[in-house]
């Protein structure tokens, strides 16, 4: 089992890091994942995201 500390990474970077570590067929473990970062315009990303 692999774990990331997801604190003050880029939320779309450790995405990319922990699929491709699944795909690889390790089982993966994101701690921290509160203190990850997203990236962009804050406008953008609350109406993209808005439901």
């Amino acid at each position: 089992m692999i774990i990331i500390d997801a604190n003050n990474l880029v939320l779309g970077r450790l995405a990319a890091r922990a699929a491709k570590l699944c795909l690889m067929g390790e089982k993966v473990s994101i701690i921290n994942c509160e203190k990850a970062v997203i990236s962009g315009n804050k406008k953008q990303l609350l109406e993209k995201w808005r439901v």
